[in-house]
This record gives C-alpha cells, structure tokens and sequence, in this order.
C-alpha cells in the first residue's frame, strides 16, 4: 500500500511518499502522492505510567479501565489517547501494562497542521516509537537508539516492538553547531546511565541515526563510554530507491511509515471507524471485479467470518444426521423440495466472496496491485488473479517466487494454471493466476 508519512516537527516537517510491503519500504517520491497520511508528531511532555486492570478482551472496556487507574496523572477536562503494553500478569485477576498518554488534541493540531482530516489519517503517534522498527532491525534484544536532527534529540530504548524507555530533548536554539557534539555527549551519557543504572537495562546494541552519525568525535565517545560500537543503520535493509543521505534526512518518516496499528494514537472513535472502513475498503481492493452466475447470500463483517464459518459446519453435521429422519416424514414432493434448499444454502457457503477471499488469501497477502476476478455457476467455480511485484534485489526476487510456490502448493482443492512474466534487470515479477474448483 501506498503511504505518505509525515514527521512533524515544532519548527520542521519531513514527509515522503512510500510503498510498503510488509517491513521493508520502496520510495516513490518526496511529494505526496497517497491520500493514506502516517503521521509523528514531536511531543516531549508524553506521560509515562503503569497501570494494573482486570483481563478484559473488549479494546474500548481495556482503555477506559486503565484511562481510569491514571487519571491522576491526566489534565482535568482533556481527552487523551494512550497506547498500552502488557508487562506481566500479576494474578488471574489482575494484568500489569506500561501506559503512554498524550492530550487528544496533538492529534487535532498535528492534522490540521498537515492539512489532513481523520478520514484519511491512517496512523498518528509520536516521533519517538518511530525509532523502533529502525531498532529492530538491528538485534531482537535491547536496543538503545540515539537520533538526532536540526531541533530535537530522541532516545528510544527498546526490545523488539516494545518500548522499554524514551526521551526527548528540544534543542536550544542558541546551541551552535561549533557545540553540539558537546551537547549530543551530554544527553546520551545522562540518558545511558540512567537506562543502564536506573531502569537496570541489559543494553546489547547502540544505534546512531540522523544528524549525529556523521559526527565521528561524538561517535568515538559514544564508544568509550558504553564499550559497544556504535551501529549506524543502512537504508538498503529499510528502503529501495532512497539514498544514504537521504534515509538519515527521513529516517523518522521511514520509522513511522514502518509502525503497526500498536503504536497508534489516534482516538478511539476514530479508530473503530477506520476498522469499519478498512474492511470496505479491502473487499473492494481485493476482490475486484466480481463476476458470479449464481451468486447468493449475505455479507457479513470479516471479523465474523470464522465464527460464522464453525456455525455453518456445526449446524451442515446437525442437519446431516437428521435428514433421513425428517425426510421419511413426508411426501415425496416436499422431500425433494427441502433437499434443494438444503443443497443451496450449502452453494450459498461455497459462492460466498468471503469464503473465496478466506481461501486464497495466503496468495492475495503476498502479490502487489492485484486484481481479482470471480466466475461462478452451480458446478464450478473460476478464480484469476493479476498482479505485480517489484523488488530492490534478485535475491529478493527469488525468495517471493519460492514463497509463492510454498503457497501454491498449500492450495490442493484448486486446479491451479499460472503464467509468470519474470524481468531480472528491473527486479519485477508480473504473475497471472487461474484456480478452479468444482462445487459439490
């Protein structure tokens, strides 16, 4: 999908257009050409805290549980958005998680700033978790990350996904640049130490990124103090078609376009709408044109699906082993007339766009710009999928066609036929796909 992700700053903004597949990003451009805006907001006064609530499933009960265990800490008469992450259960009543808050209106001004609106707002959190997918590349254990730019400092500690400790500085504006490697050594040693002595943090690796990693005395410093080489990350492990210079300049707008729905900020009723539209929009990306000679039924949420799927199942074996019963009950005529509902409510099932998509969704996750087309009648049923994948190397290349033979073959009830148009100079793989089924 296209993004285009912004990093907003309290004097600079840096945006860019990208592509994501998956966790590694192609550049499009560095003017906006999605309508799909991720956005990071500069925000040093984000709150800190833990929290401990009873287990509870429900997303909107959890957050106002733990809004209500912090709201001491919380400004009276503002709206707040948090993001939460479990620490430990303490008891089979009680669940430990570490809580960020920031005052709902960041969100409002960072939009508006952007000249955005929720409705094509796909992501909203603050700069510092960008730094995390950045980190996460490097090693899976505790990452201390190190950023800097034209105004700020922003040091994320972390391991994999979750977030063990961040700050943010505001640079002076009267520091020089004759001064900022004094400066720069100052906050990560205070930031080092108090991670490493107060918060007793096992560091394994120290990332560099931004303007700071090209200053060498700084890095040198670094290295003294801490007795790890500093690691400076590579723009070819994040990004395609983006230069060095270029991925330290955006390095935030790389991090924030590569964050999940986890670190997510927005409010809540936002968010619960964009869930309802997403799962629009994704029947309509996915399933395309859809072209069926027989097709019946309902749609339902996809959420629903499995529930709904273990029903049909449950009730097929129910009806099953009571048809001969009920059937010898009644006249001939009526038999045959309850046998034919019976067998199409079951095509019903077996046509449905979201039993199709359910099946071959392992291929749909991996094959970009797709395009689907369905045919079915009473007996069969014919499935085409299009699409286009370009890739940043040949060994990445490669890898895709091995995924998609794994998949291919994992789909034994369809007749597959497929045509691969295959370009090893610009790394692109065209892929037309034909899977038929019979409908019994």
């Amino acid at each position: 999908m296209k993004i285009y992700s912004v990093s907003l700053g309290s004097r600079i903004r840096k945006g860019l257009t990208v592509k994501r597949q998956k966790d590694w990003l192609r550049y499009v451009s560095f003017d906006r050409k999605s309508n799909n805006l991720y956005l990071s907001a500069f925000y040093p006064e984000i709150i800190y805290t833990t929290a401990s609530v009873p287990p509870v499933e429900d997303i909107e009960t959890l957050e106002f549980l733990i809004k209500t265990r912090i709201s001491g800490l919380l400004e009276e008469g503002k709206e707040y958005s948090i993001l939460y992450f479990k620490k430990e259960e303490i008891s089979e009543t009680e669940v430990l998680y570490e809580v960020y808050a920031v005052p709902e209106e960041l969100y409002y001004s960072s939009i508006s700033d952007t000249d955005s609106t929720p409705e094509n707002t796909g992501l909203f959190t603050v700069d510092v978790f960008a730094l995390i997918p950045v980190s996460e590349k490097v090693s899976s254990d505790v990452v201390f990350h190190f950023y800097t730019d034209e105004e700020k400092i922003l040091v994320t500690v972390s391991k994999e996904k979750t977030p063990l400790y961040t700050r943010a500085v505001q640079i002076p504006e009267s520091i020089g640049e004759e001064n900022l490697t004094n400066f720069y050594y100052e906050n990560f040693n205070l930031t080092y130490m108090f991670a490493y002595q107060n918060k007793r943090l096992d560091i394994s690796s120290i990332v560099i990124s931004g303007k700071a990693s090209g200053d060498g005395e700084f890095l040198s410093l670094v290295e003294n103090l801490s007795g790890l080489k500093p690691v400076i990350p590579e723009a070819k492990d994040y990004i395609g078609g983006l230069s060095q210079e270029d991925f330290m300049e955006f390095l935030l707008s790389v991090g924030t376009a590569l964050l999940d729905e986890n670190f997510d900020l927005t409010p809540l009723k936002y968010r619960k709408s964009r869930a309802v539209s997403k799962i629009s929009r994704r029947f309509a990306a996915i399933l395309g044109i859809i072209t069926a000679a027989a097709l019946f039924g309902t749609w339902s949420a996809y959420s629903k699906m499995k529930e709904l799927e273990n029903k049909i199942q449950h009730l097929t074996t129910r009806i099953s082993a009571k048809e001969k019963r009920l059937l010898s009950d009644i006249p001939p005529d009526r038999a045959r007339y309850y046998t034919s509902v019976l067998e199409l409510k079951k095509q019903t099932y077996d046509v449905s766009p979201l039993t199709v998509f359910k099946k071959i969704y392992p291929l749909i996750e991996i094959i970009e710009e797709n395009q689907i087309k369905i045919y079915s009648d009473r007996k069969s049923q014919r499935i085409e999928i299009t699409g286009e994948n370009r890739f940043d190397s040949l060994s990445r290349m490669v890898a895709f066609q091995e995924e998609l033979n794994n998949r291919l073959k994992q789909l034994s009830q369809f007749k597959i036929t497929r045509k691969m148009n295959i370009d090893e100079n610009n790394y692109t793989v065209k892929t037309y796909l034909v899977l038929e089924r019979k409908l019994n």
